[in-house]
């Protein structure tokens, strides 16, 4: 009226083919979740940031300086005269970032206060990539000057195209970016 030991050892060999499927199903199923934790967060910083630096774009007057990897632009508003610099800068020998320069000028006080914060981390560019393409009115790419070859002439651009090519953990291929964004305050 009780198990023999044949079968009790069939029952525990059962149990440990069941729960060694299991297992292998549970780990598989949190790395596809880690995978996708990293493409989501990855996608939702790059996200944030590329609207961050489309909506300063959409609001600059003029250009001042237009480079593959750095763009110069001014704002005003009322008494307020807003100078920014978007900066591509290795963060090590396999990432850079965007970084900020914000100096705000009160033209009644002549009072100036600047700051500078990273805005996009991560990426997977390399020391000669562009990030900003420059187009004219017409949307033709730009030519670079021919006295500076790394630059364009900012009163020539009237769209911006920004790329953002962010590396991702877990060795899995970047996610890239790209938004061409027109300057709606240009001054003509």
């Amino acid at each position: 009226s009780g198990f023999t030991m044949i079968e009790l050892l069939v029952a525990m060999l059962l149990m440990s083919i069941l729960g060694g499927i299991l297992t292998t199903g549970m780990v598989n199923a949190m790395k596809v979740t880690r995978v996708q934790d990293d493409a989501t967060r990855t996608l939702v910083d790059a996200k944030v940031a590329m609207e961050r630096i489309t909506r300063e774009i959409r609001g600059a007057n003029a250009l001042t300086v237009c480079q593959p990897r750095t763009m110069s632009f001014t704002s005003t508003t009322g008494t307020t005269r807003t100078a920014i610099t978007f900066t591509v800068q290795a963060a090590s020998p396999t990432s850079s970032e965007i970084a900020e320069d914000i100096t705000v000028t009160n033209l009644s006080t002549g009072v100036s206060t600047t700051s500078h914060r990273k805005v996009l981390g991560g990426l997977a560019i390399g020391v000669s990539d562009a990030v900003f393409s420059y187009n004219d009115a017409a949307g033709n790419p730009l030519a670079p000057d021919s006295l500076t070859p790394e630059s364009y002439n900012p009163g020539a651009a009237k769209t911006i195209g920004v790329k953002v090519l962010m590396r991702r953990i877990h060795g899995h291929p970047a996610i890239q970016l790209y938004q061409l964004v027109s300057i709606r305050n240009f001054e003509v």
